[in-house]
């Protein structure tokens, strides 16, 4: 058997090395008296023992040779959103003629994922030009994840011999997150911007919607009189219409290594890009406009330019599932930012979210954030750094004494991060520290309050 054009060998199982050691024995101990019947009996049947070694290793190569052609195929059905429940189904074909039966296969699905019924293991029973199929169900967490080649042991029928090989291509596949149901009264409260709903604000001017009616002011439009109100003041009154005011959201993800820190599908990364899925969402359906930096380490980031329209929702979901955290390298994360801008400040004023863990400390970078945050100031840009702050984030996994024992942990922990915060706030950018339970209040409700400032 081959393995990307390298052979394999049968390797001896320690079944295999105690028979071939007996049958050596007794060959040797039938050479002491050819003559008598009682040696050659014990060395003809080391000779016997000898041949179904050899002729065990031949089936094993024939049944290897065979198992080099077969080829495997995944299909996932599911959402492909953190979370669901999916189905992953092998299927494997065999061209060949040769039947290949037990032959043990080990599948080697990311440790990001859950399995939740059915094994990830099995034994392979495949018909001569025939197809099997294997299913297992798990669910995924949120980002890109790497199915490497399925394992394979083949044995002979007494397991003398085996061969361990892999079968199969890597896969990679990517999971969206959960955009998360903002049912809670105290999160449907922050979206509220004027009396008649959730939908937009409103700016009085020249727009469609009628709003008010006031005095007349020399150099209005005569056609937006308002007759009725006229005849029963005896003045000029007129009619005033609201325009609808946009905003245009720029979040800017850190989604370095230092991010994924904690218990996987619960880490500050995850959170942070289910509140962006959630409120990128929303401000999408209520006519905004949205636009997605993610920033992976060194030089890796990607960009989702300033957008609107609920196609858009697509790109800024897709962009969340490419998460891959690849360094604890923050160097360039300055940089990112400044490109994120130059993408959109064409378009005037945005609203900037940048959504760190400000870890490790590094007053050099801080410094270089806060230069580039304060550039961004100047071109009509308001900032704002929204922190998941990593002890909060611990306290999701524990309880009882351990949870307290945490929270003496956090109270000391705060002076060393209100140091590191000054750098930010004493230039006048804010950073607002979150946990798991309030990081999506906290962004919608930063930006219901810019909404009533937003221009036209």
């Amino acid at each position: 058997m081959s393995e990307d054009g390298i052979e394999v060998p049968a390797l001896l199982s320690p079944r295999g090395k105690a028979l071939i050691l007996a049958s050596a024995l007794l060959i040797a101990l039938g050479f002491i008296s050819p003559q008598h019947s009682m040696f050659l009996s014990l060395f003809i049947t080391g000779l016997s023992l000898t041949l179904l070694i050899i002729i065990m290793r031949y089936i094993i190569q024939i049944k290897a040779k065979a198992l080099s052609s077969i080829r495997v195929e995944r299909k996932i059905k599911g959402s492909f959103i953190e979370g669901d429940l999916h189905t992953m189904t092998l299927i494997f074909y065999n061209p060949s003629l040769i039947p290949i039966y037990g032959v043990e296969f080990i599948d080697n699905p990311p440790k990001t994922f859950k399995v939740v019924e059915g094994s990830t293991s099995g034994l392979l029973i495949l018909p001569p030009r025939g197809t099997s199929r294997h299913e297992y169900k798990f669910k995924p967490f949120i980002g890109k994840h790497s199915f490497n080649r399925l394992k394979v042991i083949l044995r002979d029928p007494l397991s003398l011999f085996f061969v361990e090989t892999y079968v199969g291509e890597p896969v990679e596949y990517k999971f969206k997150p959960k955009v998360i149901p903002l049912k809670e009264k105290r999160l449907l409260s922050a979206m509220i911007t004027a009396p008649f709903g959730t939908s937009k604000a409103r700016i009085k001017g020249i727009g469609q919607e009628f709003a008010d009616v006031r005095d007349y002011v020399p150099g209005d439009d005569f056609r937006h009189l308002e007759w009725k109100a006229t005849a029963r003041t005896g003045r000029l009154k007129v009619k005033e219409y609201e325009l609808e005011a946009h905003l245009r959201a720029i979040f800017i993800l850190d989604a370095t290594k230092t991010m994924y820190y904690g218990v996987i599908g619960n880490t500050k990364l995850e959170f942070s890009a289910r509140a962006i899925a959630t409120i990128a969402k929303l401000l999408l359906d209520r006519g905004d406009y949205v636009g997605l930096t993610i920033y992976m380490g060194g030089d890796r980031y990607k960009i989702v330019p300033l957008g609107h329209g609920r196609i858009h929702v697509y790109r800024i979901l897709d962009a969340l599932a490419d998460i891959e955290p690849y360094s604890e390298d923050k160097s360039q994360f300055p940089k990112v930012i400044a490109k994120s801008m130059v993408r959109g400040t064409s378009w005037g004023y945005n609203l900037v979210l940048l959504i760190t863990d400000l870890e490790p400390y590094d007053e050099k970078l801080y410094n270089s954030i806060v230069d580039v945050a304060i550039k961004a100031k100047e071109l009509r840009n308001t900032i704002c750094i929204i922190s998941p702050y990593s002890p909060l984030f611990e306290l999701e996994t524990l309880n009882g004494f351990s949870k307290v024992l945490q929270r003496i942990h956090v109270a000391k922990s705060w002076e060393t991060r209100e140091a590191s915060l000054k750098i930010f706030t004493s230039r006048g950018i804010p950073v607002i520290n979150v946990g798991p339970q309030d990081i999506i209040e906290i962004i919608l409700k930063k930006i219901e309050a810019l909404r009533f400032h937003a221009p036209l």
